[in-house]
């Protein structure tokens, strides 16, 4: 989990760099590693993302953006839960 804003740093530098081929490997990735975790609304966005079209990329990019930070205050409240 701790990984994941590099790993979205990464997908966004692939995109801003035109390497299309790049971040659809990265959404692979991540695809992977959110459905390890059961976090279906980011597998569902690394999904679309890994399979749309190069002139929506950035509007997909920006969908795992929003689920990759909704995942990261949810994991945040509970490990603080559990901490306690």
């Amino acid at each position: 989990m701790e990984d994941l804003p590099r790993k979205i740093g990464s997908m966004e530098r692939a995109h801003s760099e035109g390497r299309f081929d790049d971040l659809r490997s990265m959404a692979h990735g991540l695809k992977g590693a959110a459905s390890s975790v059961g976090a279906e609304p980011l597998r569902q966005a690394a999904y679309s993302l890994e399979k749309g079209d190069v002139l929506d990329l950035g509007a997909l990019l920006e969908g795992i953006v929003v689920q990759h930070d909704k995942l990261m205050e949810a994991y945040e409240n509970e490990k603080d839960t559990y901490s306690r």
